[in-house]
């Protein structure tokens, strides 16, 4: 299996730029991203944007050489963060856009769309531990396809953790890799908690830039039980901690 590894200069902010706490540290990325949000707004031409022009501001709100390519997905409307993977090495990442299928520009009544997708990149560049962790499982547990899946269909969104289904999946794993399993879910989960919460705000933003008020949205997070799922990831993360101190050769 092919080991990945991290060009940090390019996929994270120096230390200087991102200090403090996870929470510091997500609530910086917010503060990025809505600056990137108004720094963008002066570039649309007719309602659209050049790629280029997006890239040069997304990467100038970073204050840093972080890499980023901006590219049109095969379903034009649509957007997603993704990794620049060059020969098992991690440069930066990419981000697909909803764009004009004839001159491909970024439209800008999608932007309540791909500012969700920046928040989730300012929530990484911010945040080095989150995808080294990402990275760790994938290098290290061969199982780590199994641990993706358990996220998406047992802790993700709305979905509700069982305690029992957590301790069946970490039944599975040696000591060291349940400590990075759930560190794992629990910084992407955090980084999944922080990008609802800003949704709010982004909209705010977009509400005054445009004049207008946007209607149908519920922002009340109670269903995804966000706070839940942390405390009982963050207290299996602390036994399995205490286990490892008590019997370190498991």
């Amino acid at each position: 299996m092919i080991k990945l590894h991290i060009d940090k200069t390019k996929t994270f902010l120096p230390l200087g730029l991102s200090k403090g706490t996870v929470q510091e540290r997500l609530q910086n990325a917010t503060a990025m991203n809505l600056a990137f949000y108004k720094n963008l707004q002066d570039e649309f031409v007719n309602r659209e944007v050049r790629p280029a022009v997006f890239k040069r501001v997304l990467q100038k709100s970073t204050g840093a050489k972080i890499g980023i390519d901006i590219i049109q997905p095969l379903d034009y409307n649509t957007t997603k963060l993704g990794l620049n993977l060059r020969n098992g090495k991690i440069k930066g990442y990419v981000l697909s856009l909803p764009c004009n299928i004839w001159n491909g520009n970024v439209l800008q009544r999608y932007q309540r769309v791909f500012l969700l997708e920046t928040q989730k990149f300012f929530n990484e560049i911010c945040n080095p531990k989150f995808l080294t962790r990402k990275i760790s499982v994938f290098n290290k547990i061969s199982s780590a396809g199994e641990v993706n899946d358990f996220y998406m269909k047992n802790i993700q969104g709305k979905n509700i953790l069982s305690e029992n289904d957590l301790n069946k999946l970490l039944k599975t794993l040696r000591a060291n890799d349940k400590i990075n399993t759930l560190q794992l879910f629990r910084y992407t989960l955090q980084s999944e908690k922080n990008t609802r919460q800003a949704e709010r705000l982004l909209d705010k933003s977009i509400e005054k830039a445009e004049n207008l008020k946007l209607i149908g949205k519920n922002y009340d997070l109670t269903d995804y039980k966000y706070d839940e799922k942390l405390t009982l990831l963050n207290s299996k993360l602390l036994k399995v901690l205490q286990d490892e101190r008590k019997n370190p050769l498991l």
